[in-house]
């Protein structure tokens, strides 16, 4: 069995040599888990010697795609704690939606290795970090796609929901108010996700402690359409008692 040090010099040798490589392909040739060769990718990552993003591992020195940079790994690695809470309430076997966004790509990124799940996703990048996953049915919504954000909405995404229903739904938003409900920036989003909750049978919200108290341009839904949030310590302890007292369960990480 090789040691820490070798796997590591085999990794920065094969990513060297090929310029990228997928995780599948790493796990097989070195006989380990998916989820080892992802903790070895992001060590060799902080110190600099690769770039990793959507199931793969990049030379240091290829230029990275534009739409691959989109996203800083210091800012879905800070929503790991809210990640991790999110994975552990997946079920073998559950069909699941992810919405788009960074805390949906680090949902994604941790999602157990020994679970087979379908998941459908608004987001290329959430599409694009679990190709690797042979357990993981995933289906991209089609439609308009929103550059920023790299999330398809629109009509063609909502007509592709037709006939689907999910265990549980996973969504990002911009804004919690427990009077008005869930907002968002942009419409079309706002629009794709109601549809999501209308067929989903459990709805968990990750948000951090800013998204509280605030309401943006779309309304999505009531507070009362939603099962669960999940957030962090920053949260006013007024606004988690009183989604508590309205039956929504609140996960603090």
């Amino acid at each position: 069995m090789m040691t820490l040090v070798e796997r590591h010099q085999n990794i920065l040798d094969r990513v060297r040599r090929d310029q990228r490589v997928r995780i599948a392909q790493l796990s097989r040739e070195l006989a380990v888990s998916s989820v080892t060769i992802r903790k070895d990718l992001r060590l060799l990552e902080q110190k600099n010697l690769i770039y990793r993003r959507g199931g793969q591992a990049f030379a240091k020195q290829e230029p990275v795609p534009s739409f691959i940079q989109q996203v800083e790994r210091k800012d879905v690695d800070g929503y790991a704690g809210l990640a991790f809470a999110a994975a552990g309430l997946l079920a073998q076997g559950d069909s699941i939606m992810v919405a788009a966004g960074r805390s949906m790509l680090a949902l994604a990124e941790r999602i157990p290795e020994a679970l087979t799940l379908t998941v459908v996703t608004s987001s290329l990048e959430v599409a694009l970090s679990l190709l690797d996953r042979s357990s993981v049915e995933t289906m991209q919504l089609p439609g308009l796609v929103n550059r920023s954000g790299m999330a398809a909405s629109g009509s063609y995404a909502l007509n592709a929901l037709q006939g689907m229903f999910f265990d549980k739904c996973f969504l990002n938003v911009d804004g919690i108010d427990p009077r008005y409900g869930l907002t968002m920036d942009c419409y079309h989003h706002a629009e794709l996700s109601k549809e999501v909750i209308r067929l989903s049978k459990s709805v968990i919200v990750l948000a951090d402690s800013s998204q509280f108290g605030k309401r943006t341009f779309s309304r999505i839904v009531g507070i009362d359409k939603v099962d669960q949030v999940i957030t962090d310590s920053g949260i006013d302890r007024k606004i988690a008692a009183r989604l508590t007292m309205l039956g929504i369960t609140v996960t603090i990480v």
